[in-house]
């Protein structure tokens, strides 16, 4: 599996990490905090990719677009 940032992701996370206020990497720890997952669950759905039929769980999709403050459907990819 590829990780490198030229392919397209799933969903956007990495994206609305990136643009928020603070560094990547306290983003993601502040992500994990408010949401209950690990950095590894976090960082396997940052870098799931596009068309993969594997996805997040109904919780973790909703208590994300809450914490980053989105509408649904900007958590995935269009």
């Amino acid at each position: 599996m590829c990780k490198t940032t030229n392919h397209k992701k799933k969903y956007t996370i990495g994206e609305h990490l990136k643009k928020a206020p603070g560094s990547y990497s306290e983003n993601q720890y502040k992500m994990c905090l408010a949401t209950g997952v690990t950095l590894r669950t976090l960082e396997k759905y940052i870098n799931l990719p596009y068309g993969s039929g594997k996805s997040m769980s109904s919780d973790l999709f909703f208590n994300v677009v809450e914490y980053l403050k989105i509408n649904q459907n900007e958590l995935l990819t269009p």
